[in-house]
């Protein structure tokens, strides 16, 4: 299995993974009209997004890296061109969009987790959500944050369940504590 690049989301100038989310609302390249293209097994979705909470709490789109064909129009986002085209790949005939500073609005009520401090993942059966030491919960109301809930010891205590062998192979969703239960519900979007 070869390494995923993942969206990112910066709150307070520290970086997060980007987890899940509940809701389908988030920026891909379509939206702009730019058709990412596949990126070998490190960028499948052919996009990576970063979003920022700013300063007024909004969930905002700060930079879009996208894999697309060096033949389709240049794209302006939210008045900001790609600010570098030096990584083009002419025998796949692909460019590598940098867009920054979009400052784009996510138009998104639901939840986000992140997470920090990843944890390796070989030595472990764990599920995503609970492979960060820190992980975060964002409640996203209308593209802004409504509350910020630490989740860090809920997912350690998942794990230490899971080692000590309390979970069954198969997830168990009544072991859960109910207020990390719904970050085992969803699907992941990408």
């Amino acid at each position: 299995m070869s390494y995923n690049i993942k969206d990112k989301v910066i709150i307070k100038d520290e970086s997060y993974t980007f987890i899940r989310c509940t809701e389908t609302k988030l920026f891909t390249p379509q939206d702009f009209g730019i058709k990412p293209i596949y990126y070998g097994s490190m960028l499948m979705s052919g996009y990576c997004s970063v979003y920022k909470v700013n300063e007024d709490l909004d969930f905002v789109l700060d930079k879009l890296y996208v894999n697309a064909s060096m033949n389709q129009d240049i794209k302006v986002i939210n008045g900001c061109s790609p600010s570098n085209f030096s990584k083009t790949d002419f025998d796949s005939k692909t460019t590598f969009y940098e867009y920054k500073n979009l400052n784009l609005v996510a138009p998104l009520s639901g939840f986000v987790l992140v997470g920090n401090d990843y944890i390796d993942a070989l030595k472990y059966r764990f599920y995503d959500e609970s492979l960060y030491k820190i992980t975060l919960e964002l409640e996203v109301k209308n593209g802004k944050i409504a509350a910020i809930k630490d989740c860090s010891k809920l997912m350690e205590q998942y794990r230490e369940k899971f080692n000590k062998g309390d979970l069954a192979k198969k997830l168990d969703k009544r072991t859960i504590d109910k207020e990390i239960r719904k970050w085992f519900n969803f699907k992941t979007i990408y």
